[in-house]
C-alpha cells in the first residue's frame, strides 16, 4: 500500500511541520519576553516617579506655610513637578512635553492632585491657590 518513498516523504513533511511550529513558538516566546522586559522597565519608571517629595525639588520660592509644605510632602515628585509647572503658568500640553507624558496623563494627574488638595484643605480649590501663586 505505502511505499518506502511515501513513508519517508510523510516523515519529512511531519518533521518540517514540527520545525515550523517550533520556530513559531520560539518567535512568540521572544516577542513575549520583549514585552515583559518593556513592562518591567515601565513599572520601574513609574515606581521611580512615585518617589515622594524631598528637598531635590525647589519649592522654597513659593513661600509655603507648614500645611502647604505637608501637602507637597504627600505628592509624588511627578505631581510636584506638575504643580510647579502650573504655577509657572504652563499649559497641559507644555507640561506634557516637558515631562515626557501624554496630555491626558497630565490632565488625570492634575485631577488627582486637585482631589488630594480638596481632601487635605476641606474642599478648597487648588485652581484658586495656583492663580494666587501665579500672580504673586
Amino acid at each position: 500500500m505505502f511505499t518506502t518513498t511515501t513513508i519517508l516523504l510523510s516523515i519529512i513533511l511531519v518533521q518540517a511541520v514540527l520545525l515550523l511550529l517550533l520556530l513559531r513558538a520560539a518567535y512568540t516566546f521572544s516577542k513575549w519576553k520583549e514585552q515583559q522586559e518593556h513592562y518591567v522597565q515601565e513599572v520601574a519608571r513609574r515606581l521611580s516617579e512615585m518617589e515622594r517629595y524631598d528637598d531635590r525639588l525647589d519649592i522654597h520660592h513659593l513661600h509655603l506655610n507648614q500645611e502647604e509644605i505637608n501637602f507637597f510632602k504627600q505628592l509624588s515628585i511627578a505631581e510636584t513637578k506638575v504643580i510647579l509647572s502650573l504655577v509657572e503658568n504652563r499649559s497641559n500640553k507644555e507640561i506634557a512635553q516637558e515631562l515626557g507624558y501624554s496630555v491626558g496623563y497630565v490632565y488625570n494627574m492634575k485631577a488627582g492632585i486637585k482631589k488630594k488638595y480638596a481632601q487635605m484643605f476641606e474642599g478648597a480649590n487648588l485652581d484658586q491657590w495656583i492663580k494666587f501663586r501665579v500672580t504673586a
